[in-house]
């Protein structure tokens, strides 16, 4: 598999809903074309209308879903944009859409962690609860935490992150935007740009990548 691949959302192949979920929303699969077992980790979209929902069935491993647009209800709870929800493995739950177009970005392992955690519950973090940091001036970094690896019944991990768009001088910079991890990640691009080498990239955008250094500069936030 190749170390960095990119999606952009009319490159995501439109599917029947998968295996763990039931209900009336379209369903997308950024990466349907690598899905084999030596993928770690997986990301559908999927959009709802008013009043329509998608139940979460009881699955082996944990999921953690993005509201990136519109607003849900969430077994009687509203959500609004920019609001995630864990549902780990064993649980079960009930998004409805609130809104005229709601999309959820679910993410999740493609297979069950050796040693899991107890699981079984439902997290419900509204946006206006997820903790917030700023670097302040003068790089304007800000970033929100939605999971950490902490939780003692599951075992994910979501943060987002607002960047000021890079100066020439920056771009020129072969150092400026450098972006490195220890672990397999997907971002996705909520809104503004990410810049990959040459190419600019706007919301819908999702990026999945192995262990590895790679450079990359942002251009608004990212999730």
């Amino acid at each position: 598999m190749p170390r960095v691949l990119i999606r952009t959302a009319d490159q995501a192949t439109p599917v029947s809903l998968p295996p763990g979920f039931a209900g009336e929303a379209t369903s997308s699969d950024y990466f349907a074309d690598y899905a084999g077992p030596d993928v770690p980790l997986r990301l559908h979209a999927f959009e709802l209308s008013r009043a329509t929902s998608l139940n979460f069935l009881a699955q082996a491993t944990d999921r953690i879903v993005y509201l990136w647009k519109g607003d849900v209800d969430v077994q009687g709870h509203p959500l609004h944009e920019g609001s995630s929800f864990i549902v780990e493995h064993g649980a079960q739950v009930r998004a409805t859409g609130d809104a005229h177009r709601s999309v959820l970005l679910v993410f999740a392992a493609a297979t069950p962690e050796r040693q899991q955690r107890t699981g079984g519950r439902v997290h419900l973090l509204p946006t206006q609860s997820v903790p917030r940091a700023s670097l302040g001036a003068p790089n304007s970094v800000s970033g929100g935490m939605h999971a950490d690896s902490n939780c003692s019944t599951c075992e994910v991990w979501l943060h987002e992150n607002s960047f000021p768009g890079a100066s020439d001088a920056q771009r020129a910079d072969p150092e400026a935007g450098l972006h490195s991890h220890s672990e397999d990640e997907i971002i996705f691009v909520t809104a503004g740009q990410i810049r990959l080498g040459a190419r600019l990239f706007g919301p819908g955008t999702a990026l999945r990548s192995r262990p590895t250094r790679s450079t990359a500069s942002f251009r608004g936030p990212t999730a």
